[in-house]
């Protein structure tokens, strides 16, 4: 029975299918959460901590915007409220759907539930919010630059570009920490593939 086992173990390593197995698990709780978010996200957005949370990226967004946009584009840009009015009278409202909570709490879970170590968990998490962040900083930037010429463009870029932006970004995050950073989907050779089996290594004549 033992020696099955083993055997069975060298036969995941050499297709690495440990890799496809991590895969299908993020696969699993992305889309679990997906639709969990559709669902839920009106009663998770009156959470007072995330909506505070939610509160103070706004500000953030609309303290960082205007005078990035005046710098690089030359755009006097005033704000009311918790939006920015465009030259065009188009007014740029912060919604909490822009507030990137939903990508944040995508990673929280997905790396709490993914195998590897903690200790690199306690670094990577942070750096990868720290990442989402800059995105949904720069999503806000280029819809505010794209609505002062075309306003009737914001849902079409928010579901065409942005929302593919940052899956993509959840991907390849996950990839880093699979294959560099956890190493729990690497087997013994260099280029990892789950289409391809490796080269088995010849033992040395005597």
């Amino acid at each position: 029975m033992g020696h099955r086992f083993i055997n069975f173990k060298e036969w995941l390593q050499q297709w690495n299918l440990h890799l496809f197995f991590e895969l299908w698990v993020f696969s699993l709780i992305f889309y679990f959460f997906h639709y969990f978010w559709l669902a839920f996200s009106g009663p998770v957005s009156e959470i007072p901590f995330i909506a505070s949370l939610s509160d103070l990226i706004g500000r953030m967004l609309l303290f960082i915007t205007p005078p990035v946009l005046k710098t690089f584009l030359h755009m006097d840009l005033s704000t009311n409220g918790m939006s920015i009015l465009l030259p065009n009278d188009f007014s740029m409202v912060y919604g909490f759907d822009l507030s990137g909570i939903k990508q944040m709490m995508t990673v929280v879970l997905l790396f709490l539930l993914i195998s590897g170590p903690w200790k690199k968990k306690l670094w990577f998490l942070p750096f990868n919010l720290f990442i989402l962040l800059i995105l949904v900083c720069f999503r806000f930037i280029v819809l505010t630059v794209h609505c002062s010429v075309h306003p009737e463009h914001f849902y079409v870029l928010q579901a065409i570009l942005f929302g593919p932006m940052f899956y993509f970004e959840l991907i390849i995050m996950w990839m880093v920490w699979v294959l560099f950073i956890a190493k729990t989907g690497c087997g013994d050779f260099e280029m990892p593939d789950i289409l391809r089996r490796p080269k088995m290594i010849q033992p040395a004549k005597n």
